[in-house]
């Protein structure tokens, strides 16, 4: 029988931060270790902005990794009074994914804070939870989230929802976009015959007020054909302009 012994490793006790990280996921269950892909690498950088919020930065970190050659830019937070704090700095969030189990606000009540800004299609929030079971689905959904992905997290399954969600808020968003447009540039044809007849009725006894009708007339094409601007909202002082043409017109 043959025996030997090998000298002690000379290693430093002292790990760096990314080193104990490293070495975590070395102990990670295999579905938390980094998906490698043709699909992943073939994606365009930085299209969508994802918001994680757990308060185990282990879940960020797997998040990271799965996300970090993806289509996306992930920002993290390790409870909800923070993450709702992130979605103030960073009004552009695409998603979030939201962990039930936190301490102060749980991702219930986060959820629900959510919502009193956002619509389900505005910002789409996917909860995270090692329990399943339909009253926890049932309360989540009553809170305003839009699926749900049981942890330990299955990396086809996450990429998959988060794919499916995404895709589904930039259709409705462009069908709002498309529904916008088509809506600004609609000018009956008896209104701007009625608006040159007027001003050509006064052309001839005051050419002043003309020259103003004309003026309206112009920003109100202008801003009715406006196709560069898609945004959902408009503000006031540009509906008041609006008006105002509209009115002297």
């Amino acid at each position: 029988r043959l025996a030997f012994t090998l000298p002690v490793s000379p290693e430093s006790k002292e790990l760096t931060a990314r080193g104990r990280v490293n070495r975590k996921r070395e102990t990670l269950p295999q579905t938390y270790r980094d998906y490698d892909s043709a699909e992943l690498q073939n994606s365009e950088p930085g299209v969508f902005t994802l918001l994680a919020v757990d308060d185990e930065t282990t879940n960020l970190q797997v998040l990271q990794n799965l996300f970090s050659a993806q289509e996306c830019r992930l920002l993290t937070a390790t409870d909800g009074r923070q993450a709702l704090q992130r979605l103030k700095e960073n009004p552009h969030i695409d998603m979030v994914l939201l962990d039930v189990m936190m301490p102060q606000l749980s991702g219930y009540e986060t959820c629900r804070e959510i919502r009193r800004d956002y619509s389900l299609f505005d910002l789409p929030v996917v909860m995270l939870t090692v329990r399943n079971p339909p009253q926890d689905i049932a309360a989540g959904f009553a809170a305003g989230a839009n699926d749900f992905i049981v942890k330990p997290f299955n990396m086809l399954e996450v990429r998959a929802r988060v794919k499916t969600l995404l895709k589904l808020k930039k259709s409705v968003r462009d069908a709002m976009d498309a529904e916008m447009a088509f809506l600004q540039s609609q000018i009956k044809p008896h209104f701007l015959f009625n608006a040159l007849n007027a001003i050509l009725s006064i052309c001839y006894t005051d050419s002043l007020r003309a020259a103003q009708l004309i003026n309206h007339l112009s920003h109100y094409l202008r801003r009715s054909f406006d196709f560069s601007s898609h945004d959902q909202f408009v503000s006031i002082r540009d509906e008041v302009k609006l008006v105002e043409s509209y009115v002297e017109i």
